[in-house]
């Protein structure tokens, strides 16, 4: 099976190109920044000089506040670009997997939010991801759009690498505890998506007419599990044996550009059934892999 990785060297590139070890079937072509998504003509030469069966999208504006100032930057990525992946991937007959993000929604509910609920971003990030997943439901390539939130890895800068390195050089830190979500390994995500693939394949080698694979669906994965930042953070201090203490401190305190949800938990129920074991929890993650406990660098 041919598979095309764009945004390759971000974090969940590099989570996807470390799994993939366990996937041989899996013959991969991967791209970094030299391939400019924002660019479709781009695009459509890699596509047209080979066949596909799977565009794996991680490349994304993912600059949350940053967005707020280059909001055209992050629609050219998350939404513009998107359209045209799903539109050539559809002429070429192939199957996309694109990202989305918790951070279409609101915040304003009391439990996890589903598939089916009503989006409402409160920010120009989660406008442009939004824009995006309409974008490819109107093309309605065969893929999907996968919402996942929080991801943390040893790849790249992220909330869990951030946090070891502030915490082998500082006594104390200041993190936001009033906005609750769903952290994510995105290692776990990777693995998942691969899963799915497999599972899709099989389904269809069974019964080619399988209609639920053959328009764009979209799903959440997280790790199992509900955490405040503050929350996060000391248990990375605790499994990384960092002697940080983590003071606790509200979003208005902090002070950011962009509003972010409250509460952004996400029902992962649906994915869970092309799974071939349960969705792990979050702490489970986090400790589970040798590479997140290596000694920071200091």
């Amino acid at each position: 099976m041919r598979l095309l990785l764009l945004g390759a060297n971000g974090q969940l590139g590099q989570c996807f190109k470390q799994v993939s070890a366990g996937f041989p079937e899996f013959e991969i072509q991967a791209y970094g920044r030299e391939l400019d998504i924002t660019q479709p003509g781009l695009v459509a030469e890699v596509l047209h000089d080979s066949y596909y069966d799977v565009v794996i999208n991680c490349a994304a504006y993912n600059q949350v506040d940053l967005a707020e100032v280059e909001p055209n930057k992050a629609d050219a990525v998350n939404h513009l670009a998107v359209r045209h992946l799903a539109e050539l991937v559809k002429q070429q007959g192939g199957f996309l997997v694109h990202f989305s993000t918790d951070y279409v929604f609101d915040g304003l509910k009391n439990r996890p939010y589903l598939e089916t609920d009503q989006p409402f971003p409160l920010n120009v990030y989660g406008q442009t991801k939004l824009a995006g997943e309409n974008a490819m439901l109107a093309v309605n390539p065969p893929g999907l759009v996968v919402r996942t939130s929080w991801l943390f890895s040893p790849f790249s800068s992220n909330f869990l690498t951030r946090m070891r390195q502030l915490g082998a050089t500082r006594s104390s830190i200041q993190v936001v505890s009033d906005q609750i979500g769903s952290p994510t390994c995105a290692l776990d995500l990777a693995q998942a998506v691969f899963d799915i693939v497999s599972f899709r394949q099989k389904t269809l080698d069974e019964n080619p007419n399988h209609q639920a694979w053959w328009s764009t669906q979209v799903c959440h994965f997280a790790n199992k599990g509900q955490a405040s930042w503050a929350e996060l953070a000391t248990e990375i201090m605790r499994l990384s044996e960092l002697d940080c203490k983590v003071l606790p401190i509200s979003t208005a305190d902090y002070g950011v550009k962009a509003c972010r949800p409250a509460y952004s938990v996400l029902d992962a129920t649906q994915i869970q059934a092309w799974l071939p074991g349960p969705i792990r929890s979050w702490r489970e993650a986090l400790g589970g892999h040798d590479l997140f406990l290596t000694s920071p660098v200091r």
